[in-house]
């Protein structure tokens, strides 16, 4: 058996300074490792990485789970006025969330909590 210890996502973008911006500013990211081709970011645990694309990145999503996202929701929702995003609302499955695409990645970010937390 194969000790996983713990997966890390690469977000592929045609601009790696403007994603790793949206990650710092939004979310607190702090940069790890920074090259020409790869940047590793980490928040608390928790990472994440990005990778230099080759070409036109494939659509993807990684969803981040929150706790208080009324909260991140009020704090966010000015910013993220520039980027193409849905508003928080409650999905059927019982998650409120929002969702924002990754700016110069193909990548949409879901940002929820339960309901019934």
């Amino acid at each position: 058996m194969i000790n996983i210890v713990k997966i890390i996502p690469h977000i592929p973008s045609t601009d790696m300074e403007v994603t790793k911006e949206f990650f710092i500013n939004l979310f607190g990211f702090k940069v790890a490792t920074d090259s020409n081709n790869f940047i590793t970011l980490n928040n608390n645990e928790y990472t994440l990485g990005i990778l230099k694309a080759l070409s036109d990145p494939n659509e993807q999503s990684v969803y981040i789970q929150v706790s208080e996202i009324e909260k991140l929701w009020e704090n966010l929702k000015d910013k993220i006025n520039k980027y193409k995003h849905k508003a928080l609302f409650t999905q059927d499955y019982g998650m409120k969330e929002f969702h924002i695409i990754i700016p110069k990645t193909a990548t949409l970010l879901f940002v929820g909590e339960s309901e019934n937390v």
